[in-house]
């Protein structure tokens, strides 16, 4: 896992804080962003702090804990559409970068989602769907679009889908734009 103080500094970097120190003070709450951009960054040799967390502790868990772990390792940020409630839970939602269609399970937006909400998040895959971490970030404000657009080329392309010229730092991307633009 990362150190505090790379937390810290993540969290200045998305606009969460202006100042490592005022990081250090903040609640553990409001450093989610923070927190999921610094597991899912490569360390200098290349691996995920998230790798090295599963490794050490595969042998410690159950086989449920395992399931969930591995897929953690395997997760991937996406920019998603919400298309329609599946019949059984959950909705199904379209990866507009990839096209790809996923069965999403999350209970907080089978309460609050709808048709066509759009949000960017990190997916895992423990099973034949998707669940929802870290946090979701709404992408129904024309605000956002455009600001995503101008500073980091990120526009929409053909057949529904959006060109994402730095694919690598798309949770930072994400974060920090939403950040910046107040509700």
């Amino acid at each position: 896992m990362r150190e505090p103080a790379q937390i810290a500094a993540v969290a200045v970097r998305l606009g969460l804080a202006a100042s490592t120190e005022t990081a250090a003070r903040l609640d553990i709450d409001d450093l989610v962003p923070a927190l999921d951009t610094a597991l899912y960054t490569p360390d200098q040799e290349g691996r995920l702090p998230i790798e090295r967390y599963v490794e050490s502790r595969l042998n410690e868990v159950g086989d449920d804990e395992r399931l969930v772990l591995q897929a953690m390792v395997r997760s991937r940020f996406c920019v998603l559409e919400l298309t329609n409630r599946h019949s059984q839970a959950g909705f199904m939602a379209r990866d507009l970068v990839t096209g790809d269609d996923l069965w999403l399970m999350d209970r907080a937006l089978e309460q609050t989602g709808y048709r066509l909400l759009r949000l960017a998040t990190r997916l895992i895959q423990p099973a034949d769907f998707w669940i929802t971490t870290g946090v979701a970030v709404p992408l129904n404000d024309t605000r956002i679009w455009k600001v995503l657009e101008r500073a980091y080329g990120i526009r929409r392309g053909d057949d529904r889908k959006i060109v994402v010229p730095d694919l690598e730092h798309l949770d930072e991307i994400m974060y920090t734009v939403a950040i910046a633009t107040p509700e």
